[in-house]
């Protein structure tokens, strides 16, 4: 209580207003960073975005949440798009297998990507040997849903998605 028995004035003062700009990336760990790179770029055609380098600064480590992290890091992807940013974790050692979550799995996670024929994707992911969860069938529906898509995995169980949708009609704002 202020002098005087009256209740004390807080100034509140105004939040300032921050913003997210864009997504920068989906970030995948897997067990061997060059095979990685090897299959997203020769099976899906995406571009090295990011040299791998190993990197093990105190600035990683608390980004990442751990005392002390030693990391191989490249990026993938598409230019002008958001990448896919691949981890190889060299310390700590985490869990060194196939991701064991499904996609309903809470945590499970997946990178989606619009494409412009997902049944000629889904063949080549499958004569690749990759695991795809189902085939790709016609729903008609518009824009923005999409018309054929599938789930696949990539070699250490990532999930990604195919896409394929009408084009976004003008002045839409739905993605």
């Amino acid at each position: 209580m202020a002098p005087g028995g009256m209740a004390k004035r807080v100034r509140l003062t105004r939040r300032r207003e921050i913003n997210i700009n864009s997504i920068y990336h989906t970030g995948f760990t897997v067990s061997d960073i060059r095979r990685s790179i090897d299959w997203y770029t020769r099976v899906l055609g995406m571009q090295v975005m990011r040299q791998p380098k190993e990197v093990d600064t105190p600035w990683l480590a608390a980004v990442v949440g751990y005392p002390k992290v030693r990391i191989i890091l490249g990026m993938v992807g598409v230019p002008g798009e958001a990448s896919i940013e691949l981890l190889q974790y060299v310390e700590p050692h985490g869990f060194r297998g196939t991701n064991r979550n499904r996609p309903g799995d809470v945590g499970a996670a997946h990178c989606g990507m619009l494409v412009d024929d997902v049944r000629a994707w889904y063949q080549r992911i499958k004569s690749e040997g990759g695991w795809v969860a189902g085939e790709p069938t016609l729903r008609d529906l518009p824009y923005p849903w999409g018309r054929y898509a599938f789930y696949f995995a990539d070699p250490d169980g990532n999930y990604l998605e195919m896409v394929e949708r009408l084009p976004r009609p003008e002045g839409s704002t739905e993605n």
